[in-house]
């Protein structure tokens, strides 16, 4: 490239603007009140001052806008998460050190499910669009992924979905590019009981740059950053509810598992131990016949 990123900086919008649309669950066999409580974006890649969240009033519907979202190398700072491990991360270094970047934005969605139900899926789509600027002997990535969920009764679930995942290797790279995806995240949480009905859903989004080993000393650098496609540029993300096997939906039974057999007279069904067990209760014992009494004469 014969062109220096200082000399491209004014022609980047200076406002970068990232939206999700966000929406509550159709639920399938019964009418629902799921509804999406705190929303938090969290990380370097999603500062505090640069995050909106907006919500409809009844709650089931959120808008989150970001201002910032973009990564750059060398960078003198430290304000990245490099020294995090992760998949995409594997050689934690220094947040000083200026030949990589790592950004990350945590967008954590908690949200009740009604008593009697539980989440079986997430439907997620997407549609960015970004700008890359690299010059030859650097690289980056980004990368869109599920992080855990944890479900009703706090049990905690490790989700691997990736939504979308690109990687920029060689450098030598002026580009606009375009991501628009959509998954189903298996998710099949435990039953909602009552009072122990919330959830919590993480995903992660990671924006890393780097320059490779032998440009480190040269006049190199890279440039990454994420906006929206337009008007329509959005994240969707969509949380589909059933009601629980023995269950009616409204919490009464909900989780139960109704026995799969009868048991016979003197057992009953245990559903830890899934098979008939002896009853506690003993069986009416029979009334006790008074003695005859002894006659005065013949005894």
């Amino acid at each position: 490239m014969d062109y220096k990123l200082e000399t491209l900086k004014p022609m980047i919008p200076v406002l970068i603007m990232l939206s999700l649309v966000i929406f509550a669950a159709e639920s399938f066999g019964a009418e629902t009140d799921f509804s999406f409580g705190q929303i938090t974006a969290r990380g370097s890649g999603c500062p505090a001052g640069t995050v909106d969240i907006i919500k409809t009033d009844d709650q089931k519907t959120a808008s989150i806008l970001f201002s910032e979202m973009m990564v750059e190398v060398p960078q003198f700072d430290g304000d990245n998460e490099n020294d995090e491990m992760d998949d995409d991360n594997r050689t934690p270094t220094s947040r000083h050190n200026k030949d990589i970047a790592v950004k990350v934005c945590n967008i954590v969605l908690k949200a009740d499910i009604p008593a009697g139900h539980k989440i079986t899926s997430a439907d997620i789509s997407i549609d960015y669009r970004g700008a890359a600027i690299m010059d030859q002997g650097t690289q980056a990535l980004f990368h869109s992924k599920f992080l855990n969920f944890v479900g009703p009764q706090r049990k905690e679930h490790r989700v691997k979905g990736t939504v979308v995942r690109k990687v920029w290797r060689n450098g030598n790279v002026d580009e606009d590019f375009t991501f628009s995806e959509s998954k189903k995240i298996a998710l099949n949480s435990n039953c909602g009981k009552r009072g122990q009905r919330n959830t919590k859903i993480v995903l992660k989004n990671i924006l890393k740059a780097g320059i490779k080993r032998g440009y480190q000393n040269e006049d190199v650098s890279a440039f990454l950053s994420l906006d929206s496609s337009d008007i329509v540029g959005k994240m969707q993300i969509k949380l589909n509810t059933e009601v629980c096997r023995g269950g009616n939906g409204n919490g009464n039974g909900g989780g139960v598992e109704q026995p799969p057999v009868q048991c016979r007279r003197g057992f009953s069904w245990d559903p830890h131990l899934k098979r008939c067990k002896p009853s506690r209760e003993r069986p009416p014992r029979r009334p006790r016949v008074p003695r005859r009494p002894r006659h005065p004469i013949w005894g």
